[in-house]
């Protein structure tokens, strides 16, 4: 496993990098190949963060956690992404098994909403992010999408070859936007 280390607020010494590459070859055992571990840490509030941030074998995962000290922060979030690639695998193997799509699910009924107008502040882009997109079917994105932790996720789908977006609904459920160009 490539690591890296960067850090905010105070220095990484030779033993913490040696203690941080310890703890992150456990990973080492879920991937084929070789897998990029970028490590950020920071101090906030009197506690240590540590976010890990895994790239390659066709998935990235992100856990993020905080403690009283370092060591202990990355223990917290070391056992995060063993708990997430655990789930991830489960429902890998699942999906295999089922074959269930997220096109065939049946959508839930929309409640009734009253309208209510209010002003709106002029948006403003306050972040831009680049990245490639990966093609893979809707379901694989969903397994991204909560890997990550975020409430969406864009992608290339590798049926249509077209841009195609997946999200969290309220209800628990999955949402697949295909725009039409």
């Amino acid at each position: 496993m490539k690591l890296t280390i960067k850090s905010r607020q105070f220095t990484i010494t030779e033993d913490i990098e040696q203690h941080f590459q310890r703890k992150l070859q456990r990973l080492d055992k879920y991937f084929n190949r070789e897998v990029e571990a970028f490590v950020n840490c920071s101090r906030e509030k009197g506690q240590e963060r540590v976010e890990i941030t895994l790239v390659g074998a066709g998935i990235d995962m992100r856990a993020e956690d905080r403690a009283g000290d370092l060591y202990s922060a990355l223990d917290l979030t070391t056992e995060r992404l063993v708990r997430q690639i655990e789930r991830y695998k489960t429902r890998l193997e699942q999906r295999r098994q089922n074959r269930e799509s997220i096109r065939k699910a049946v959508p839930a009924p929309l409640p009734e909403v009253e309208e209510v107008v209010t002003e709106v502040e002029e948006a403003r882009i306050v972040r831009s992010k680049r990245f490639a997109l990966t093609p893979m079917d809707p379901e694989e994105a969903c397994l991204q999408m909560e890997l990550l932790g975020h409430s969406f996720f864009v992608f290339l789908n590798v049926d249509t070859g077209a841009v195609n977006v997946v999200y969290r609904r309220n209800d628990g459920n999955y949402g697949l936007i295909e725009p039409e160009i």
